[in-house]
């Protein structure tokens, strides 16, 4: 799961442009609004990775929800990180890739 979420953030901030033109999105820094669906492949693939997980706790939450909504954080807080003009887009990436993983790491209650 961090290696998931860091290399989705990295990729996001790499291909940004690339990203909103093939997801019909707004340039980079425009205002667009974020839609994320349990549709979504992305989605779907961290619902399995979650599901799959050996001896999750007993009160671990639903592997759908919790998928929606960490991907969910993941999403947004990219595509926000993006619509700042900092010349300190690689260390506000690494903040955003360590507090992504530990809100991810406390929802699901593991060290995944």
């Amino acid at each position: 799961m961090d290696a998931w979420l860091s290399d989705a953030v990295r990729a996001y901030v790499e291909h940004a442009e690339l990203h909103d033109v093939l997801y019909g999105h707004t340039p980079i820094n425009a205002t667009t609004e974020i839609q994320v669906s349990p549709e979504n492949a992305h989605v779907e693939a961290f619902r399995r990775l979650i599901t799959e997980r050996p001896d999750p706790p007993a009160d671990a939450p639903n592997p759908a929800m919790a998928a929606l909504l960490i991907y969910s954080a993941w999403y947004g807080g990219t595509h926000a990180l993006l619509h700042h003009e900092a010349d300190d887009i690689d260390r506000m990436a690494d903040e955003l890739i360590a507090d992504i993983t530990d809100l991810a790491h406390r929802y699901l209650r593991s060290d995944v």
